[in-house]
């Protein structure tokens, strides 16, 4: 019988006298896009219900609510599941056919909150793992959301401080830096090895296209067909 001591609250025993502790994974992916050119603005989109009305008699109807980010101050974002919260980086300047801007669209996957004490050391290091997207003005310096050498630092040197500058974000050149990982509560099949894990997100063109860009694609199955049917009447 294994002892008491083998186990932890705060994580999964996985051998003998030893536990793996739960925790979280993070990693920041810097998008920089410049769609249509670089004088670009991020939208949140946000989806609403209508209420059931004459207009709407089964309640099927939805929209979409957008709101701009307009200064560095106001673009710590975080994901919003009731809503299915997503972002878009339009071109304010450029249309496609039928009147709408062009952009792409940014889908969440794998947005996790953090779970760690804001006066922790490590999230006094890195508070950027707080919210699930900031966005700056793009500054050729900003290369590190962390810092130069956060673990050596006991404070932010990194995000949180580029956007004190309050630079304005809209028709301009945006980066949008997006959140993600892994919310691990450790099992017995991690250790002493752990399986991959995958996670990822989205860009989906949104209008930047005037159609389904599959539409152009060559029918090179035409040809084949030809042949075959050549074939099966002995021709």
């Amino acid at each position: 019988m294994e002892n008491e001591d083998d186990s932890s609250p705060y994580g999964t025993t996985v051998d003998r006298r030893t536990y793996a502790p739960f925790h979280q994974h993070f990693i920041i992916a810097k998008l920089d896009l410049d769609i249509d050119g670089e004088e670009n603005t991020v939208v949140e989109v946000d989806s609403v219900a209508a209420p059931i009305s004459e207009d709407n008699p089964y309640g099927l109807a939805l929209s979409t609510r957008s709101t701009a980010i307009e200064t560095e101050s106001r673009s710590a974002r975080d994901f919003n599941w009731e809503t299915q919260r997503y972002w878009k980086v339009i071109n304010p300047n450029r249309m496609n056919r039928h009147g709408s801007n062009t952009a792409y669209k940014l889908v969440p996957g794998a947005a996790i909150p953090s779970m760690l004490d804001s006066s922790s050391p490590v999230y006094q290091r890195a508070p950027v793992i707080g919210h699930t997207v900031w966005v700056t003005a793009y500054d050729d310096a900003e290369r590190w959301p962390a810092g130069d050498y956060p673990t050596q630092s006991s404070g932010d040197t990194g995000l949180t401080r580029w956007i004190a500058e309050d630079a304005p974000l809209v028709g301009t050149d945006v980066v949008l830096w997006y959140v993600f990982g892994i919310h691990h509560i450790t099992r017995i099949e991690d250790w002493p090895i752990m399986p991959v894990d995958i996670i990822s997100f989205w860009l989906k063109p949104f209008g930047f296209f005037d159609q389904n860009p599959s539409l152009d694609a060559p029918n090179t199955m035409s040809d084949m067909g030809g042949h075959s049917r050549a074939e099966d009447t002995g021709r």
